[in-house]
């Protein structure tokens, strides 16, 4: 277990035991939130701080050990906790150091513990009206989360929890829900970003690391007057997921075709047009946009804004793509590759077999 730097070798039991339960209280209830929503297998990586080494995956011996070095830090633990690590190089060594941590958005198992909402070029140490604007939109709609202004400069975080990890399918409905809510709020879908749905790998940094000086990378709520006010991780209240959760009710659904008949999908018509129009050759979102509109079709999900401006629709229609690559729906496949600073989109047809 991580070693603090108060010495109670010489106090007598019982008050050795109220030094040692005293100290760092705040410390240790971050590390054991962080606990309960960052444990999931396959979450954690991070950059070891000792040698600027980028783990891709970081395996503690001790969760509890590590989490709490994560907020507490060398200056005031004397032994980092043990951990196996994996490079990028794909070396695995065993080192006890401590890391600026970092968690994917999906575990190994597949499962999701938190969905993220992540705001760039936000240059400012107070919630700009975007922000308060989201976490209003969010709070309108029963969706309980975290602000946290995060010590990657120009960028803000909009945590939703959850109780315990959930698959995958069902977590990105949930955020769909989040998506609707902020767009609703007069959020343009081109201003947040919720890698759940953008099939967006990158890690991101969790939340409390003790570099933070308990200004940057905290969790914070808006108060009426608009102004952030530090949360008491204890009181974080998660993601409301029951069955008869409000919100639930008016969630859009990841797209599972197996479910759903081919006449009753909500994209049947949109990708028939697109493989009428383009076949299977590779095409921007710009373009489809384009044939969208000559077809008089409306993506499903699309916001009230999508016949005002092209630009727009065109970049709400890309991200709304990437979610859906890999997916079969109604007998197509759309795959997405990097074309210079853009993506192109393909659309595949699979064969069905001929009944005799």
């Amino acid at each position: 277990m991580a070693r603090f730097d108060v010495d109670v070798s010489h106090m007598k039991p019982w008050l050795a035991d109220r030094v040692v339960s005293d100290c760092f209280i705040d410390e240790r209830r971050r590390a054991a939130f962080l606990h309960r929503h960052f444990c999931a297998p396959g979450l954690l990586g991070g950059l070891d701080l000792a040698d600027g080494t980028e783990c891709i995956t970081i395996q503690p011996e001790d969760h509890a050990a590590f989490f709490l070095s994560h907020t507490l830090g060398p200056g005031r633990i004397g032994v980092a906790p043990r951990v196996k690590i994996t490079t990028v190089d794909g070396v695995d060594e065993e080192r006890q150091s401590f890391f600026r941590t970092t968690t994917r958005h999906v575990g190994s198992e597949g499962k999701c513990s938190f969905v993220a909402i992540t705001f760039q070029n936000e240059n400012s140490l107070q919630p700009s009206p975007l922000i308060m604007k989201a976490s209003r939109g969010l709070s309108g709609r029963g969706i309980n989360h975290a602000i946290e202004r995060s010590f990657r400069i120009g960028r803000w975080t909009l945590w939703g929890f959850l109780q315990h990890p959930l698959p995958l399918e069902q977590v990105q409905s949930i955020a769909w829900m989040c998506r609707e809510a902020i767009q609703l709020s007069g959020v343009q879908p081109d201003q947040f970003h919720i890698p759940l749905l953008e099939n967006d790998v990158e890690p991101i940094y969790i939340p409390y690391h003790f570099f933070c000086a308990d200004y940057f990378g905290m969790l914070h709520s808006l108060d009426e007057d608009d102004d952030l006010v530090a949360m008491n991780p204890n009181s974080i209240p998660p993601l409301d997921v029951s069955p008869h959760a409000p919100q639930m009710d008016c969630a859009a659904k990841p797209l599972q075709a197996a479910s759903v008949g081919p006449s009753k999908h909500p994209w049947n018509d949109v990708l028939e047009a697109w493989y009428e129009g383009y076949g299977e050759r590779r095409v921007r979102a710009g373009e489809l946009v384009s044939l969208i509109g000559a077809s008089k079709l409306v993506p499903p999900e699309a916001p009230a804004t999508w016949h005002e401006s092209s630009q727009a629709a065109a970049i709400w229609l890309g991200k709304r793509l990437q979610s859906l690559v890999g997916a079969t729906i109604n007998a197509h496949q759309i795959e997405a590759t990097r074309s210079g600073n853009s993506t192109v989109f393909c659309l595949r047809r699979q064969q069905t077999p001929a009944t005799s």
